[in-house]
């Protein structure tokens, strides 16, 4: 397909259909500065046109230089660049495309960059000319502009400047700074006059006092190990050292009869409460106890009646030859074989 209404026209060198090949002909601007094409929809990063192709149910974005060169020039060979000889990368005239290898593109590229760096200024990012008189010259040799730094100096405070008081009505925890819960700074010249949340404030005290209280209890550890370490070593008891506890957790008194002291291997001592050791036992009992309760006695006759049974069955005789108590210590043997399988 070729569209008749260009100047130059695009061949359709992919085979793509028809509604792709219009889609992104409408897409250029041909009257572009310099015999440009330009690309009018959307560009990546750098500056260069991209279409999007619907392939397998997605869409593939490609570059539209390199599209259009493919479309009316020719496949681009494997790892070389689609140059532009315009310097204007939306631009996607073919005539102004060029194969050429990857090191040179970027050598050219380089070369561009350092010459447009190289290009001396004749104005500050203010608009100030750079004249002989408006030039101040660093000890590197850099120029700085003389009006820019007068006014800098002109607008530059002097003195100490205090911040704005604050007129937040919710401090940046959530609270609402008003009412009993303002609380105005007067200790320091910096702070004074500022409104700040009394919760805020108490809650920071607070955490202050519980960070020395865990310091504090760090410490107590330490003097601990410090104290088992020495009666250890001197051999004394380590279990009535001077921080142990007079009552166990469910609030008996530790000591006398109620408390028994054992050791694990080379562990220190410990000491225990007979009385919840007791508890714990008991408990222990009424559970096995109700998991598996106790069965009950069995008489004399009913016990030999059994045996009867056995020696019947291993001879092979039939149920129906029991009767009696003989029965009965059948149906007992034979529920306790089911509950068993």
């Amino acid at each position: 397909m070729q569209f008749t209404t260009d100047a130059h026209p695009l061949r359709n060198l992919l085979g793509w259909e028809s509604y792709l090949v219009e889609r992104f002909n409408s897409k250029i601007d041909k009257q572009g500065p310099n015999g440009c094409w330009l690309w009018m929809a959307s560009l990546n990063g750098y500056g260069y046109g991209q279409f999007y192709v619907p392939t397998g149910g997605r869409y593939k974005h490609l570059s539209a230089h390199r599209v259009v060169y493919e479309l009316s020039v020719g496949p681009i060979p494997k790892g070389r660049h689609v140059h532009h000889t315009c310097h204007n990368r939306p631009c996607v005239n073919p005539g102004h495309l060029t194969i050429i290898e990857p090191n040179i593109h970027g050598q050219m590229h380089s070369a561009e960059a350092n010459t447009a760096d190289r290009k001396p200024r004749t104005h500050c990012q203010n608009g100030h000319e750079f004249t002989e008189q408006n030039t101040r010259y660093d000890q590197g040799g850099g120029r700085h502009c003389r009006t820019c730094e007068e006014a800098r100096k002109k607008n530059r405070p002097t003195g100490f400047v205090t911040k704005p008081k604050s007129t937040r009505l919710y401090c940046v925890h959530g609270h609402m700074v008003a009412g009993s819960n303002v609380y105005v700074r007067e200790d320091s010249k910096y702070t004074e006059g500022r409104r700040e949340c009394r919760r805020c404030s108490i809650d920071s005290v607070r955490r202050g006092q519980l960070a020395d209280h865990e310091d504090w209890k760090a410490k107590r550890r330490a003097r601990r190990k410090e104290i088992k370490i020495e009666q250890q070593a001197s051999g004394e008891e380590v279990a009535f050292g001077p921080f142990m506890r007079l009552y166990c957790k469910n609030g008996h008194f530790v000591a006398g009869d109620n408390l028994r002291v054992y050791s694990h291997g080379s562990r220190p001592k410990q000491r225990e409460c007979k009385a919840c050791e007791a508890d714990h036992q008991r408990a222990n009992r009424a559970r096995k106890k109700a998991l598996h309760p106790p069965r009950q006695p069995q008489s004399h006759e009913m016990t030999k009646a059994k045996m009867r049974v056995r020696w019947h069955l291993k001879r092979g005789d039939q149920p129906s030859v029991f009767s009696g108590i003989e029965r009965e210590a059948f149906d007992s043997l034979r529920d306790r074989s089911s509950k068993q399988t």
